[in-house]
């Protein structure tokens, strides 16, 4: 664990609340996901069903919404310092349909500390909300096992 910084144990236990920042959706990165993860529905493989859907960009899967707020969280620095392992997401709703051309920002809330599994580790529990616009797309709250330092 960075001793220079504030531990994530310590965090959550103030309540800390973080601006993860935000990111660009782009149709490479819509296009990516969907050949990588293998989607096949229409709605993500053909551009004329997205329009007749009255899509004027490639809507992005919601599932991947989760993984952009992964990264923003792992850019921003704040779930770093003692984090072992996410566990679980609990839950989740996803409110809003991000497309092509949206930037979606996070905002992070630390909300609980609670003893973990063993000695010198605890679970942190964080309020994570995405929003393109100033709305609200997805709600997730996330788990993550963490050192605890020694008192």
């Amino acid at each position: 664990m960075d001793r220079d910084r504030e531990s994530v144990w310590a965090m959550a236990r103030r309540g800390a609340r973080v601006d993860a920042g935000s990111t660009e959706v782009t149709e490479e990165a819509v296009g990516a996901f969907v050949t990588a993860a293998g989607f096949t529905h229409p709605l993500f493989t053909d551009p004329a069903v997205a329009r007749e859907r009255g899509f004027t960009s490639s809507p992005l899967p919601n599932q991947a919404i989760l993984l952009i707020m992964g990264g923003l969280v792992e850019r921003s620095g704040l779930l770093v310092n003692g984090v072992r392992a996410l566990t679980a997401y609990d839950a989740v709703s996803f409110t809003r349909r991000v497309c092509a051309g949206d930037v979606v920002g996070l905002h992070v809330e630390l909300t609980g500390a609670e003893p973990g599994p063993e000695p010198g580790l605890g679970t942190v529990a964080a309020r994570m909300v995405a929003t393109v616009d100033g709305e609200t797309a997805c709600v997730a709250i996330a788990r993550h096992v963490v050192e605890v330092p020694p008192a």
